[in-house]
C-alpha cells in the first residue's frame, strides 16, 4: 500500500513538473487552435475560449461614433478576408509594431456590444499573448 502511494506521489510530481516546465518556455497549454472562418461562423460557440489563431494584424481603426466596438485593430485571415477583432489585456503591449505582420494571437473568445448609439453585438479576441510568425504556412499573402 506504501509502495503504490509512492508511486502515485512521483507519478504526480513528474507531471507536475513537465506541465511547470512547458509554461516556462512560453507554450500555451488548454488553448484550441482555430481559423479565424471557423471562429466566424459560428462565434458563440467559441465565447470563453482560449484559443491560438493566426492572420495579419490590421489597425488601427477609427470607426463611427454612434457604433464603437470594444477594439481598435483586427486580425484578418489572408485566404479568405475574414477578420476578428483583437483588443489586448497587457496595456504595455504596443500593437503599432505588429502592424500588417503575421501574428499568432492567444487570447479568450469575448462577446460584446457596439456603443453609445447602436448597441450591436460583436466578438473579438482578447489577447493574453500575441507572437510574429517567421514561418507562418496560413498567413501567406
Amino acid at each position: 500500500m506504501i509502495r503504490k502511494r509512492t508511486a502515485l506521489v512521483c507519478l504526480f510530481c513528474v507531471a507536475f513538473s513537465a506541465i511547470m516546465f512547458l509554461c516556462f518556455l512560453g507554450y500555451p497549454l488548454l488553448t484550441r487552435a482555430a481559423s479565424i472562418s471557423g471562429i466566424c461562423s459560428n462565434p458563440e460557440s467559441w465565447v470563453e475560449t482560449r484559443v491560438r489563431v493566426q492572420g495579419v494584424l490590421k489597425g488601427p481603426f477609427l470607426f463611427i461614433p454612434e457604433e464603437v466596438p470594444p477594439y481598435y485593430y483586427m486580425l484578418e485571415e489572408p485566404q479568405t478576408g475574414k477578420h476578428i477583432g483583437i483588443t489586448w489585456k497587457d496595456a504595455n503591449l504596443h500593437p503599432w509594431e505588429l502592424e500588417n505582420q503575421n501574428v499568432t494571437v492567444i487570447g479568450i473568445v469575448k462577446k460584446g456590444f457596439t456603443i453609445p448609439l447602436i448597441a450591436r453585438t460583436v466578438y473579438y479576441i482578447e489577447a493574453e499573448e500575441t507572437r510574429t510568425n517567421t514561418n507562418c504556412t496560413l498567413c501567406k499573402p
